[in-house]
């Protein structure tokens, strides 16, 4: 699998996560499988050539929702994608049925939709985004969100209580918000096993986790596999 992310401007900072590009790389008899992480996001994405699965065959553009656990993804080998990784609140800006109701789901995107344009040249989905999104807001406790490692940390930086909180994650997100800071700081670790070779209790330290032990047991559970396997064997969000 070549996956590939592509630098995106500073505007887009706490809208996108990232833009991504992935091909199979395998010949077009054979189906090839990934496991694909959670990591926050609600994705916009378009097969440009063979074929995909997820529970059900998939069209050529659909919207993956919030996922909670490692979930199995099938395509063929000759598959391509080009994808638009959103933080929660960027889509609820965007789209709709808003992010709640299509966790750990996904839907095809109607081909006059605004998910449809955005990718509708794979060559300018950058582009396209920033034109979208000029002038847009980002929600107060968004980077309060993006920045803590725990739920009592983006208290602090966003002002608000707990109740507050958990109010602002059942409308825009629909988890509580313990469950999502979880995902994002076992992908921001998921991440980190791939791309540094430093020891494992270090990463688990510095992503908040209270021992090695802790970051193990998300590691199981969000990626179904050990850190060692991930650092042999990831690619972005996937395994």
């Amino acid at each position: 699998m070549d996956y590939r992310e592509i630098p995106l401007p500073d505007a887009l900072d706490g809208l996108v996560k990232t833009v991504w590009t992935m091909e199979a790389a395998g010949k077009a008899g054979e189906w090839i499988s990934q496991e694909a992480t959670p990591d926050g996001c609600v994705e916009i994405i378009r097969r440009l050539s063979g074929r995909s699965r997820w529970r059900s065959d998939q069209p050529e553009l659909f919207v993956a929702g919030v996922i909670e656990m490692p979930t199995t993804l099938t395509m063929s080998g000759d598959a391509r994608f080009v994808g638009i990784r959103l933080w929660p609140w960027a889509w609820n800006l965007l789209g709709s049925p808003s992010t709640p109701q299509f966790l750990n789901d996904w839907f095809a995107a109607p081909p006059e939709s605004l998910a449809s344009l955005l990718l509708a040249d794979p060559d300018r989905v950058v582009a396209a985004l920033s034109e979208a999104m000029a002038g847009f807001s980002i929600p107060p406790i968004a980077p309060a969100i993006l920045r803590s490692r725990n739920v009592a940390e983006v208290s602090i930086r966003s002002g608000l209580s707990y109740r507050q909180i958990q109010r602002w994650f059942a409308s825009e997100i629909g988890m509580p918000p313990r469950r999502y800071v979880k995902l994002l700081r076992f992908q921001r670790a998921f991440v980190d096993v791939q791309s540094s070779s430093a020891r494992l209790t270090e990463q688990a330290a510095q992503r908040g986790y209270a021992d090695q032990a802790h970051m193990a047991r998300d590691f199981r559970e969000l990626a179904g596999d050990t850190a060692h396997a991930v650092r042999a064997r990831g690619r972005g969000p996937f395994i």
